[in-house]
């Protein structure tokens, strides 16, 4: 529709020309393929059957781009608004209360439950959560200088050990940032040591001490007639032995990760 036809129309192209802009007007009847515009980084041209026009686009600023890709990441296919959106931020503490009554419920029921899980974020559905059992049980986390991924891991250390107690997990930190990115959180009651790159010295003995854990634990196992930790489950106790018995026969194995 033409300006003569919608006064609006006319109105805003008399206001962009009297700005110095240059408007280009393509009647609603004309053929499609007979125009088009190339866009470049540094201008743009009309092209027609006719002629060829250069002239420099008022692109999209750069915030007003990056709103409208964000508003149609909100579901797939719709841009609807008032979709729910991933938080700009998110605290730990607000998904797993750090309270002593609040960590020993969450450790009393993870105790029967299997799987190692840790939430390690918020999304438009609620918290997200890895676990190291049905996801695992090895975890590469990959990224540049700052990225990142030393939070990352300080998040999944903290959330299993707010949700699992020392007798489900052990952590032995192996930190080559000389104990900078995991030092935090060495007094964890879950974390029984951590290797730096500033004590070489050590480490052969902790390769030593490692071999001798597997050792240990491939004959407790076979022992138990199980190869795999995790298909170790409850059993009955056995008649005049009690829990204590069935205990002292099947020590616990808490679920070891470097």
């Amino acid at each position: 529709m033409g300006p003569e036809r919608d006064p609006t129309i006319g109105a805003l192209r008399a206001a962009a020309i009297e700005s110095g802009w240059r408007v280009f007007q393509r009647s609603a009847g004309g053929d499609e393929s007979s125009c088009a515009v190339e866009l470049w980084s540094n201008g743009a041209i009309l092209r027609s059957c006719l002629s060829e026009t250069e002239f420099d686009p008022d692109l999209v600023p750069h915030l007003v781009f990056d709103r409208y890709c964000r508003s149609l990441a909100r579901l797939p296919g719709s841009a609807a608004e008032g979709a729910p959106l991933v938080p700009s931020c998110c605290q730990l503490a607000e998904l797993l209360p750090p309270e002593p009554s609040s960590i020993a419920d969450r450790w009393s029921a993870s105790s029967v439950r299997g799987g190692l899980s840790a939430v390690i974020g918020q999304g438009t559905d609620g918290p997200r959560s890895l676990d190291l059992v049905s996801d695992g049980p090895h975890l590469l986390v990959a990224g540049t200088t700052g990225s990142g991924k030393s939070e990352l891991l300080r998040t999944i250390v903290s959330a299993i050990s707010l949700t699992h107690s020392p007798d489900r997990v052990n952590f032995l930190f192996v930190d080559f940032k000389g104990g900078s990115g995991l030092g935090p959180l060495l007094d964890l009651p879950q974390c029984v040591g951590m290797l730096t790159d500033l004590s070489e010295h050590e480490l052969e003995r902790t390769l030593s001490s490692l071999r001798a854990e597997v050792r240990m634990r491939e004959a407790t196992l076979s022992k138990a007639g199980s190869l795999i930790c995790q298909h170790i489950g409850p059993k009955p106790a056995e008649p005049g032995r009690g829990e204590s018995g069935r205990r002292s026969r099947f020590p616990i194995l808490p679920v070891l990760y470097l």
